[in-house]
């Protein structure tokens, strides 16, 4: 029956969130799915996740711009030799990811 519950919370709002959002609450419901059944209950879920996404993605684009200065890529870079400007800007979206996921989607919320 809870699954039930969480099948149609899905469905009626799984517009409204963005990708790390999405990462929490599947995360959620593999590591703390009774976590996650009272945050619906309660009405919390969403908001936590659209907050939980907005400040996931805000870092991830800080990231993203700070690990590419530090990297030295630049648009230089890009004019000069585009495809390692793309190879190296893929290595640096994947350690900002990674540090995103760590620090907002592999957590449990603080209730």
């Amino acid at each position: 029956m809870v699954k039930n519950y969480i099948y149609s919370e899905e469905v009626e709002n799984s517009t409204h969130i963005g990708k790390w959002g999405m990462f929490h609450r599947e995360y959620l419901k593999q590591k703390s799915p009774f976590q996650l059944s009272e945050m619906i209950k309660s009405g919390q879920l969403w908001e936590y996740l659209t907050d939980l996404d907005k400040q996931a993605d805000c870092r991830y684009r800080f990231l993203i711009k700070e690990i590419s200065k530090d990297e030295g890529l630049n648009d230089d870079m890009k004019q000069i030799s585009p495809l390692q400007w793309r190879t190296a800007m893929k290595a640096v979206t994947e350690k900002a990811e990674k540090i995103v996921k760590k620090e907002f989607v592999y957590i449990f919320p603080k209730v």
